[in-house]
């Protein structure tokens, strides 16, 4: 359930970034920015809250990485 609405909602703005910047008002664009911002945040956390589980189970391995680190967010200094 959680992954088929994540995929789903990835799917919607994906497609809804089709646009071209252009064709959206000055005003409109800056509220599309704050909610593109909004998601930026929500899909750092949501990385962050998963990045451990997803280093259990062993696909970084699969893909060739010495560690997990790969899956691990950036840390900020």
């Amino acid at each position: 359930m959680l992954l088929e609405t994540l995929q789903r909602a990835s799917q919607d703005v994906l497609g809804t970034l089709t646009v071209e910047p252009e064709r959206v008002s000055a005003s409109d664009a800056a509220k599309v920015f704050g909610v593109l911002n909004d998601l930026e945040r929500a899909v750092v956390a949501g990385k962050t809250l998963f990045a451990g589980r997803a280093a259990d189970a062993g696909v970084w391995r699969e893909q060739g990485h010495k560690s997990a680190d790969p899956l691990k967010p950036p840390t900020i200094t």
